[in-house]
């Protein structure tokens, strides 16, 4: 009985995917449906979800559903369209009013000033005729930030830059930042999203950099140990993810003689390790696997240097951190076919790794296991995509607008570091250079 409620599961879990992903020619029939429905909504009055609930079919590479949405956004922008003005203003108010955080927000609920600077951290202190700079992480941070501080206030003050956790930027919780009639940055590494920001008429302005960027190379770099493990998987336990997909050729494999040492590691979020345990067991694989949960990022970067290759199974996410972490600690990476909307990202190369799908991913596991000595990963990372690297181009992104606005912008954006639970500077030093702009920012709460 256990086995068959796990297959059904795991069946289940292949038809949702199977429909976000697989449709091709059924896209259009059922991109036409959510269409009607946004268009009903939209005729009952129901303004605001009519346009949520096309958001859910845009994180999907449905052409019809881009181009729809696209259009619907740039005539409820239009100057002086039957949208525009106050209408545009409530829709996005209404948002920020109405959001329903996630439990893990719940201590900014509670306590407003947590947000800095692990959530919300100052870049650049302003001047004279001269703004500073903040940046706020994790997309569900960002309405809570509008609704618990006089935002508008800040913007007079900082340019505000956001960095999307997620991809799919036809989303209230980013375009909510028009209601403070300031420019405001937005990480868009996927030239999807970039086209959408750059498609309306507001002050929400595209900056070609993803989460992915900002990777302590300090931390994740390679040290002297044994290469005990032939596939890493850092990821949490969550079914997009897609652990299921991975052990089940593990499991062909296994049937061809090629045994393979998995490290996994994660932390709960619509799974446990626990069941992930279960997962491995149900395709007859656990003895193959070590999992790991809640490590440090030393701790990570230690697995890392056990393994041979860096695995992201995952279709549709985020700009994975985890990659850049493993080329930093040297380690190739198989990226998923298609990964997000199958964009080919310059950090997947001869040098760094390589895309493989289900059917040739087993294949592609004994390539790199044959000649790792082909990769240069980290030599690769470290030319082209270190944190300081990224604070150039937001700093050269941000002083072109506010040149155009009259405005001086001297550089010396302080560099920060993401990590799992936040933000934090890659000099330490710096939390002390910015303590009166905290204090300016925690006198701004409502």
């Amino acid at each position: 009985m256990k086995r068959i409620r796990m297959a059904l599961r795991l069946a289940k879990l292949s038809l949702v995917e199977w429909i976000k992903f697989d449709l091709t020619h059924l896209m259009l029939p059922v991109s036409i449906l959510f269409i009607g429905g946004s268009l009903l909504l939209n005729a009952a009055g129901r303004y605001l979800e009519s346009l949520l609930l096309l958001s859910k079919p845009y994180q999907f590479d449905w052409p019809l559903m881009e181009k729809y949405c696209l259009r619907r956004l740039k005539r409820l922008h239009a100057p002086g369209g039957p949208s525009s003005g106050c209408m545009v203003e409530k829709l996005y108010q209404s948002h920020v009013d109405r959001y329903d955080p996630p439990e893990v927000a719940a201590k900014f609920l509670r306590d407003p000033a947590a947000f800095f600077p692990g959530m919300a951290i100052v870049l650049k202190s302003p001047a004279e005729n001269e703004r500073g700079v903040i940046l706020l992480k994790y997309s569900y941070a960002f309405p809570l930030f509008l609704r618990l501080f006089h935002a508008r206030q800040i913007a007079r003050k900082y340019f505000i830059v956001l960095e999307p956790s997620w991809n799919g930027y036809f989303n209230f919780d980013i375009l909510c930042y028009h209601l403070l009639k300031a420019p405001v940055f937005v990480q868009a590494l996927e030239p999807r999203d970039q086209k959408l920001l750059n498609n309306f008429n507001t002050e929400l302005r595209p900056v070609p950099l993803g989460t992915n960027w900002w990777v302590d190379d300090t931390v994740f770099k390679p040290i002297e140990i044994a290469k005990d493990i032939d596939v890493i998987m850092v990821a949490s336990w969550a079914d997009f993810k897609r652990h299921y997909k991975f052990f089940k050729v593990v499991q062909q494999l296994k049937f061809e003689g090629l045994k393979l040492r998995i490290s996994l590691v994660g932390y709960p979020i619509e799974r446990t390790l626990d069941s992930i345990r279960e997962q491995a067991d149900y395709f007859g694989i656990s003895d193959q696997v070590e999992l790991f949960e809640w490590l440090s990022p030393e701790q990570v970067n230690h697995q890392m240097n056990r393994a041979k290759i860096n695995l992201v199974w995952s279709r549709y996410e985020g700009n994975n951190r985890v990659i850049v972490e493993g080329l930093f600690a040297g380690l190739p990476v198989i990226l998923r076919e298609g990964f997000n909307y199958g964009h080919p990202y310059d950090f997947i190369n001869e040098r760094t790794g390589t895309y493989a799908n289900e059917k040739n991913l087993g294949q592609t596991i004994r390539s790199f296991l044959e000649n790792p000595q082909r990769f240069a990963a980290r030599e690769w990372a470290l030319e082209h995509m270190t944190c300081h690297r990224a604070t150039g181009v937001l700093n050269r992104v941000i002083g072109q607008r506010a040149r155009q606005l009259n405005e001086r912008f001297s550089n010396g954006l302080a560099v920060k570091i993401n990590e799992l639970h936040g933000l934090r500077y890659l000099d330490p030093d710096s939390a002390d250079r910015f303590k009166t702009d905290y204090t300016f920012l925690e006198s701004m709460k409502r």
